[in-house]
């Protein structure tokens, strides 16, 4: 063997295969940074809704919340479609785009978008 060459260990091959694996998958590396508060709202949420299976880990705690999150979105986006805005008279979700958005009193769309937020 000469000093040139290199051999991978079986972790590092292992590693190799596992990350072209994820990206072949599309899987994307997410981070955040949470203070004190936040982080021990997250350790709290994910013992208490992994069960009799143990705490959830932070990525499917995580992905769980986002999918919630959206399919909740998508009801509510499902209550809007087709009704009609008492300002614009046109039918949402799209309505006047934002034109009325500042007369919440008579703008649907803005109401809307106003509860959806978080």
């Amino acid at each position: 063997m000469t000093g040139n060459a290199e051999t991978k260990s079986p972790e590092a091959i292992r590693q190799e295969r596992h990350r072209a694996k994820l990206e072949a998958l599309g899987v994307k590396d997410v981070t955040t940074q949470l203070g004190p508060r936040e982080r021990k709202m997250l350790e709290e949420a994910r013992k208490a809704r992994g069960g009799l299976d143990g705490p959830y880990s932070v990525a499917e705690y995580l992905a769980e919340l986002i999918r919630r999150d959206h399919a909740l979105l998508e009801q509510e986006h499902g209550w809007l479609e087709g009704r009609i805005c008492a300002g614009c008279r046109k039918p949402l979700p799209r309505g006047c785009g934002g034109l009325w958005a500042n007369e919440t009193s008579i703008c649907l769309r803005a109401q809307a978008d106003r509860a959806m937020e978080l």
